[in-house]
């Protein structure tokens, strides 16, 4: 018993200083966003853009500049750009989230010794050794380190104000490749489109900026960018941008939507073009079957058409329209010629929003106020399960879906309801007695089925748009 009060009066005499020494308030992590190391720049931008391409830097120069772009937002990967008074450099760097050590305002050190000048388009960059191509490589992961210092932040970078004419000639504008840039008095010279097509479309997409003289100038967006999806403003105003280069091309990028300031009048004197609003907004405008809205306001919606025309199993007058947040179905006064995979901009002022057996579509609408924006566009199906259709029906209504390993336990042809069952449930599939695969047999095996999600009284249902849609 002695013993055992022994190691027990110890056992308190050693944790008792422990716990009088904890510290109930923590110290702040250092502030180090205003330390500067200091290391002598002894070359400018501008000059080191002049040096040979495609050789090793062999002398220690250090070059030092802002990081006025980043890839924060995705329109840039694996690459920064650092601007100083003479010029500006894309800098290739193997690795993700650098906004992360170097933000648009960080300033940083470059040693170049051992790194390479090159051009991709004439585009100046700084990185690493060159390929078979003659295009640099990223520098390494584990030797970025050694090249680039980072220094204070946040500094505030002045964009240079100048006109498209004045960045026409990429040759002559030479001092603004890969610098923040400001231009006044412009546009986009087509509205209701995205900023860019979605990456599995096309990798980067290119809209047209005009001034008030008709000069034009690109806008080169990436599809990975995270503001892809939203809509071009329709007024007049402000960008500011990073200037490059394709070859004898001049091209501007964004970091951020908020670089795009064009919210005055347009160039034609008339105000700023509505913007379209999402699908999922004009969906927001009624709650239930019980409401409807007689005659819509001020409204413009853009989608991609999902139902297809000529297949023969949609109502003449309609077109299922789908967007990034959702679906709805346009029924027109007329027949419309509208194909699938067009891409539409649609002005819905003072037509009908209500429910026709507890589906949701905007009714009324005349084909003339349509715009075609694009054609034999692509919309990707959400794959799921038939409970997971049936508990997200409310958010995937009139949107393309795709179950996989069905089986059609009633079989015979398509024409009618059919049952269709996975290993999580079943629902319907309906086919129009009228569509040109009507009278076709189901598959005997299970197969995987793409289909628009829709609704008849209280039963979910599943519309193929052609044989297509079924995957054996």
């Amino acid at each position: 018993m002695k013993i055992l009060k022994y190691y027990l009066f110890g056992w308190v005499i050693i944790t008792l200083p422990f716990g009088g020494c904890l510290k109930k308030n923590f110290d702040a992590p250092p502030d180090t966003r205003s330390y500067d190391p200091g290391l002598a720049v002894n070359y400018a931008i501008g000059d080191l853009q002049l040096l040979p391409q495609g050789i090793a830097i062999s002398n220690d120069i250090v070059i030092s500049g802002i990081v006025v772009m980043d890839d924060k937002e995705g329109n840039y990967y694996k690459k920064i750009v650092i601007q100083d008074s003479t010029g500006g450099i894309e800098i290739l760097l193997d690795q993700n989230n650098l906004y992360g050590d170097y933000p648009v305002g960080r300033k940083i050190y470059v040693k170049c010794r051992g790194l390479y000048i090159g051009a991709y388009g004439q585009n100046p960059q700084l990185g690493y050794i060159p390929d078979a191509t003659g295009n640099l490589s990223d520098i390494p992961f584990t030797l970025i380190g050694d090249y680039i210092v980072k220094a204070s932040y946040p500094h505030i970078q002045v964009p240079d104000t100048l006109t498209i004419s004045q960045l026409a000639d990429p040759a002559a504008a030479r001092a603004h490749i890969n610098t923040l840039i400001a231009i006044k008095d412009v546009e986009f010279s087509a509205i209701g489109t995205t900023i860019a097509e979605p990456a599995n479309i096309q990798s980067a997409t290119n809209r047209m900026l005009e001034d008030c003289d008709g000069n034009k100038i690109t806008l080169r967006t990436s599809g990975y960018a995270r503001f892809q999806a939203e809509t071009v403003p329709g007024g007049n105003g402000v960008i500011t941008a990073i200037y490059t280069r394709y070859n004898k091309t001049p091209q501007l990028y964004i970091r951020q939507t908020a670089d795009l300031g064009l919210t005055g009048e347009r160039c034609n004197g008339g105000p700023a073009a509505t913007e379209p609003v999402s699908l999922a907004t004009v969906r927001s405008l009624v709650a239930s079957p019980a409401d409807s809205v007689a005659s819509l306001a001020s409204y413009k919606i853009t989608g991609v058409v999902i139902s297809d025309k000529g297949s023969g199993n949609i109502v003449a007058s309609n077109i299922v329209l789908q967007d990034a947040s959702g679906g709805i179905v346009v029924r027109f006064s007329g027949s419309p010629s509208f194909l699938l995979g067009d891409s539409l901009l649609i002005d819905i002022t003072g037509s009908k929003l209500s429910w026709y057996n507890n589906l949701l579509q905007v009714s009324g609408v005349a084909v003339s106020k349509v715009s075609k924006l694009g054609t034999g566009k692509t919309v990707v199906p959400r794959v799921a399960t038939i409970d997971q259709v049936i508990a997200n029906y409310s958010l995937w209504e009139s949107t393309l879906v795709k179950i996989r390993n069905i089986v059609v336990s009633d079989g015979g042809t398509y024409a009618g309801n059919k049952t269709i069952s996975d290993d999580s449930g079943s629902m319907l599939m309906y086919t129009r007695n009228a569509a040109l695969f009507a009278g076709e047999n189901v598959p005997e095996a299970a197969a995987d089925f793409t289909g628009i999600l829709g609704i008849y009284g209280t039963g979910k249902q599943l519309l193929l748009r052609n044989l297509a849609d079924v995957e054996d």
